[in-house]
Protein backbone atom coordinates (compact mmCIF):
# COMPACT_ATOMS: atom_id res chain seq x y z
CA UNK A 1 0.00 0.00 0.00
CA UNK A 2 3.15 1.94 0.58
CA UNK A 3 4.13 2.22 -3.20
CA UNK A 4 0.18 2.82 -4.36
CA UNK A 5 0.67 6.04 -2.13
CA UNK A 6 4.17 6.90 -3.34
CA UNK A 7 3.33 6.64 -6.58
CA UNK A 8 0.09 8.52 -6.63
CA UNK A 9 2.81 11.35 -4.94
CA UNK A 10 5.26 10.96 -7.43
CA UNK A 11 2.25 11.24 -10.44
CA UNK A 12 0.80 14.36 -8.38
CA UNK A 13 3.84 16.25 -8.24
CA UNK A 14 5.06 15.55 -11.78
CA UNK A 15 1.50 15.97 -13.31
CA UNK A 16 0.82 19.31 -10.99
CA UNK A 17 4.14 21.22 -12.46
CA UNK A 18 3.57 20.11 -15.82
CA UNK A 19 -0.17 21.98 -15.67
CA UNK A 20 1.20 24.43 -13.98
CA UNK A 21 4.23 24.94 -16.31
CA UNK A 22 1.98 24.87 -19.76
CA UNK A 23 -0.67 27.48 -18.32
CA UNK A 24 1.98 30.13 -17.55
CA UNK A 25 3.88 29.26 -20.79
CA UNK A 26 -0.01 29.56 -22.71
CA UNK A 27 -0.46 32.91 -20.85
CA UNK A 28 2.82 34.38 -21.15
CA UNK A 29 3.83 33.89 -24.34
CA UNK A 30 3.93 36.56 -26.44
CA UNK A 31 0.69 37.62 -28.51
CA UNK A 32 -1.54 35.71 -26.41
CA UNK A 33 -4.81 37.88 -24.84
CA UNK A 34 -8.31 37.42 -25.05
CA UNK A 35 -8.89 40.61 -24.88
CA UNK A 36 -12.10 42.64 -23.81
CA UNK A 37 -13.40 42.92 -27.27
CA UNK A 38 -14.91 40.04 -27.40
CA UNK A 39 -16.84 39.67 -23.90
CA UNK A 40 -17.51 36.15 -23.65
CA UNK A 41 -14.09 35.20 -25.25
CA UNK A 42 -12.36 37.14 -22.46
CA UNK A 43 -14.92 34.97 -19.74
CA UNK A 44 -13.57 31.88 -21.28
CA UNK A 45 -10.51 32.69 -20.99
CA UNK A 46 -9.95 32.96 -17.55
CA UNK A 47 -12.72 30.53 -16.94
CA UNK A 48 -10.23 27.76 -19.02
CA UNK A 49 -7.05 28.84 -16.74
CA UNK A 50 -9.17 28.59 -13.13
CA UNK A 51 -10.52 25.35 -14.34
CA UNK A 52 -6.30 24.71 -14.70
CA UNK A 53 -5.46 26.11 -11.73
CA UNK A 54 -8.72 24.00 -9.58
CA UNK A 55 -7.08 21.01 -11.14
CA UNK A 56 -3.47 22.02 -10.06
CA UNK A 57 -4.94 22.27 -6.40
CA UNK A 58 -7.02 19.37 -6.66
CA UNK A 59 -4.04 16.91 -8.02
CA UNK A 60 -1.84 18.74 -5.17
CA UNK A 61 -4.19 17.80 -2.42
CA UNK A 62 -4.64 14.12 -3.78
CA UNK A 63 -0.72 14.27 -3.66
CA UNK A 64 -0.57 15.26 -0.09
CA UNK A 65 -3.00 13.04 1.12
CA UNK A 66 -1.00 10.13 -0.07
CA UNK A 67 1.85 11.45 2.12
CA UNK A 68 2.30 9.98 5.55
CA UNK A 69 1.07 12.51 8.10
CA UNK A 70 4.32 14.56 9.88
CA UNK A 71 6.69 12.23 8.66
CA UNK A 72 8.80 14.39 5.74
CA UNK A 73 9.99 12.24 3.10
CA UNK A 74 11.65 13.14 -0.01
CA UNK A 75 8.54 13.26 -2.49
CA UNK A 76 7.07 15.36 0.29
CA UNK A 77 9.96 17.40 0.53
CA UNK A 78 9.67 17.98 -3.18
CA UNK A 79 5.87 18.52 -3.35
CA UNK A 80 6.07 21.66 -0.99
CA UNK A 81 9.13 22.99 -2.68
CA UNK A 82 7.57 23.16 -5.95
CA UNK A 83 4.53 24.22 -4.42
CA UNK A 84 6.38 27.35 -3.78
CA UNK A 85 7.71 28.24 -7.32
CA UNK A 86 3.87 29.73 -8.88
CA UNK A 87 4.72 31.80 -5.73
CA UNK A 88 7.96 32.98 -6.33
CA UNK A 89 6.83 33.53 -10.61
CA UNK A 90 3.68 35.85 -9.46
CA UNK A 91 5.85 37.60 -6.33
CA UNK A 92 8.46 38.20 -9.26
CA UNK A 93 5.86 39.42 -12.14
CA UNK A 94 4.06 41.32 -9.08
CA UNK A 95 7.60 43.56 -8.16
CA UNK A 96 8.58 44.00 -12.26
CA UNK A 97 5.11 45.07 -12.82
CA UNK A 98 4.77 47.45 -10.17
CA UNK A 99 8.49 48.92 -10.96
CA UNK A 100 7.76 49.00 -14.68
CA UNK A 101 10.01 46.49 -16.11
CA UNK A 102 7.03 44.18 -17.64
CA UNK A 103 3.80 45.51 -19.09
CA UNK A 104 0.65 42.87 -18.27
CA UNK A 105 -2.35 42.99 -19.76
CA UNK A 106 -5.45 42.53 -17.46
CA UNK A 107 -5.90 39.01 -18.52
CA UNK A 108 -2.27 38.21 -17.27
CA UNK A 109 -2.80 39.96 -13.95
CA UNK A 110 -5.96 38.21 -13.10
CA UNK A 111 -4.04 34.77 -14.34
CA UNK A 112 -1.54 35.63 -11.62
CA UNK A 113 -4.22 36.28 -9.07
CA UNK A 114 -5.80 33.19 -9.72
CA UNK A 115 -2.07 31.52 -9.59
CA UNK A 116 -0.90 32.80 -6.61
CA UNK A 117 -4.58 31.86 -4.75
CA UNK A 118 -4.32 28.23 -6.19
CA UNK A 119 -0.92 27.96 -4.81
CA UNK A 120 -1.62 29.26 -1.19
CA UNK A 121 -4.67 27.26 -0.80
CA UNK A 122 -2.01 24.27 -1.97
CA UNK A 123 0.19 25.40 0.39
CA UNK A 124 -2.63 25.77 3.09
CA UNK A 125 -3.39 22.78 2.51
CA UNK A 126 -0.88 20.60 2.87
CA UNK A 127 0.13 21.89 5.94
CA UNK A 128 -3.18 21.33 7.47
CA UNK A 129 -2.72 17.29 6.00
CA UNK A 130 0.61 17.23 7.02
CA UNK A 131 0.84 18.85 10.62
CA UNK A 132 -2.59 18.54 12.23
CA UNK A 133 -3.35 15.18 11.05
CA UNK A 134 -3.90 13.19 13.70
CA UNK A 135 -0.39 10.60 14.11
CA UNK A 136 -1.76 6.81 14.22
CA UNK A 137 0.13 4.57 15.65
CA UNK A 138 0.25 0.76 14.66
CA UNK A 139 -0.11 -0.83 18.18
CA UNK A 140 2.78 -4.12 18.52
CA UNK A 141 1.32 -7.03 18.18
CA UNK A 142 0.88 -9.45 21.29
CA UNK A 143 2.80 -12.84 20.63
CA UNK A 144 0.38 -15.93 20.20
CA UNK A 145 1.77 -17.12 23.97
CA UNK A 146 0.49 -14.33 25.81
CA UNK A 147 -2.59 -14.21 23.86
CA UNK A 148 -3.80 -17.67 25.38
CA UNK A 149 -3.26 -16.40 28.68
Amino acid sequence: MAGIGRSIGLIGLATSCLLVGALFLLVFRKGYDPGVVNGAAAMWGVAYVAMGMLAYVTIHAAAALSHPPRRLTVISFLDITFSFVPVIVCAIAAFMWTEGLIQLSNFQMVVLALAFVATMLDLIFFALVMYFSPHVESKPEKPAAAKKA
